[in-house]
């Protein structure tokens, strides 16, 4: 890979911590539209292109010939045209290009000075099916004089939105309009101000926008030609930082891909792509597109647009600005697609007989990869999509072993003593306690009886726990009961695995029986005033019988 510059120290660390799936990539010319004996009527001068969210399609736009207006539709794996569509007539360029997951695609045009008003900046069709225009946005939607060179269709949560970038060279604006009826798109007043944010008043530089993208939580990424810069805006669109592309080259588009942000570069023979840690923009390498493909060219084009797949195939448009030859022509490049990474496997244990429903997450996982434990492929894979993979383990024994997913190109990762199998250990079976009763207060010496039983298990009387536990072999447990109430409560033995068996109703608490408590005895002179009464009540019988 030719890299270009003075790479600094820090740079160097973060190219080894954050190697582009690029870095290694074969690139190869995936579209090539050779110029015609009548160039003049021939759709040429590609100036933006747009990858369905499945990467299977690639949409391309083009500004010159007497069908500038033209979009094309083409086979992202074969480079096979497959249909294409006039935007409108007349001879307003197609400027950029976006879709979204549904089909729709979105169109940015670029009018000339005295039509702003009266001709659409946007235009929004249903599908490459009939291209049936459902809305279009006219300059005064967006601003004056803030054509959309730079659009992207983009879902965030269960919404759709479409932002523009526009080319003023004192402003730095963005639109987001919310799009979940395409047919009636509405400017989204909850983003910046009244659905408008202007870069340009958080950094003077940034303006005469083009390309950009969106990152899931919202975070902006958008190239500025002009001043040979890229910007990132945070979500809360309060805060900017940017990076100034190396060789004074000039960013015409911006990509995202998880963690790496790449840009393409708009420099004729020298255009380029650069490849920026996303979180920092801290550059990390370039790619010199064009001798990696084993092709030259001429001075008068660039590469006005870039996108990345979901199996890390990275898109480049090449563009012929005016025709100048038959040896020269608009292209798409595209890199080979970047081999599997492998972060988790969840659960990372199991049984060694295998059947674990595991959930493997990485990325650029493809249609049709396999995944093997050890040497033992998993059996019911499925790719989920291009970062989680489902599947049940096959039976290996006991012991770690890696995890590898191979895609059908052939690469793969492994991870490492991913999943670790487990060794059979038989359940804990209880049959019997002896005694099956005790008072509430606890303290009973009691013995278990049954099999199985492990070193460091655990005796739970109800949800109470057993004391001076001892597994006195396989067969045997004796502990002393907890304080419990009265009733009748299960017995559950644990072993450490976290296995278990229960004797129902194996254990009666008995309350204590209530004894009366005894009279108290009479003090000395209570006695004496008994005595007494008894002795006058003597003396009164005696007299009454003598009488």
């Amino acid at each position: 890979m030719l890299r270009r510059g003075t790479v600094l120290l820090f740079c160097a660390v973060v190219a080894l911590l954050a190697v582009p799936p690029s870095a290694e990539a074969a690139w190869t010319v995936l579209v090539n539209n050779e110029a015609v004996s009548s160039p003049t009527s021939e759709p040429r001068s590609l100036r933006a292109i747009a990858l369905t969210p499945d990467g299977s399609l690639i949409y391309a736009s083009f500004i010159q010939g007497s069908s500038s207006h033209e979009v094309r539709e083409y086979d992202s794996t074969t480079g096979a045209e497959l249909r294409s569509f006039r935007v409108s007539t007349g001879a307003v360029p197609a400027v950029s290009i976006a879709v979204d997951d549904r089909g729709i695609i979105y169109v940015g045009r670029n009018p000339a000075q005295g039509d702003l008003v009266s001709t659409s900046v946007i235009r929004i069709f249903d599908s490459m099916d009939n291209f049936a225009q459902l809305a279009e946005l006219f300059v005064t939607d967006v601003g004056h004089d803030k054509r959309p060179r730079g659009i992207k269709a983009v879902k965030l949560g269960t919404d759709y939105y479409l932002y523009t970038a526009g080319a003023s060279s004192t402003s730095g604006n963005i639109n987001r309009w919310n799009v979940n009826d395409p047919e009636n798109p509405v400017l989204d007043v909850t983003f910046g101000t009244d659905g408008l944010v202007d870069l340009f008043l958080l950094d003077n530089t940034a303006a005469y926008l083009r390309g950009l993208d969106v990152a899931a939580d919202g975070t902006i990424y958008v190239a500025s030609l002009d001043n040979g810069k890229i910007f990132k805006v945070s979500p809360d669109l309060l805060t900017i930082t940017s990076a100034t592309i190396p060789g004074g080259r000039l960013p015409h588009d911006v990509a995202l891909d998880g963690t790496l942000l790449y840009v393409s570069t708009y420099d004729g023979a020298d255009s380029r792509v650069e490849v920026y840690d996303a979180t920092t923009l801290t550059w990390i390498e370039t790619i010199d597109v064009l001798t990696e493909a084993g092709t030259t060219r001429g001075d008068e084009e660039g590469f006005p647009g870039i996108e990345v797949g979901p199996d890390g195939r990275v898109f480049v448009a090449d563009q012929l600005y005016y025709w100048v030859g038959s040896d020269l022509h608009d292209r798409i490049f595209v890199s080979s697609a970047a081999a599997p990474t492998i972060d988790s496997v969840t659960p990372n244990s199991g049984p060694e007989a295998g059947g674990t429903a595991v959930t493997i997450e990485g990325s650029y996982f493809q249609d049709g990869a396999t995944v093997t434990f050890g040497t033992e492929s998993c059996t019911g894979v499925v790719v989920v999509d291009p970062e989680t993979i489902t599947c049940t383990t096959p039976a290996n024994p006991a012991g770690p072993v890696d995890v590898t997913v191979t895609n059908p190109d052939t690469q793969s990762d492994v991870l490492t003593d991913g999943f670790t199998y487990v060794a059979f250990v038989a359940p804990p079976t209880a049959d019997s306690v002896t005694p099956d009763s005790g008072p509430t207060a606890g303290g009973t010496a009691v013995t278990i009886e049954g099999s199985d039983f492990q070193s460091g298990a655990t005796v739970t009387f109800g949800s109470q726990a057993c004391t001076n536990v001892i597994v006195v072999d396989s067969e045997t447990i004796t502990c002393t009961t907890p304080a419990h109430a009265a009733g009748t409560v299960n017995v559950t033995v644990t072993h450490p695995d976290s296995q278990s068996d229960v004797i129902v109703g194996g254990f009666t608490f008995v309350a204590a029986p209530v004894i009366p408590e005894p009279e108290p005895i009479p003090t000395a002179s209570e006695w004496g005033l008994i005595l007494l009464a008894l002795a006058l009540a003597f003396s009164a019988v005696v007299f009454i019988r003598q009488g």
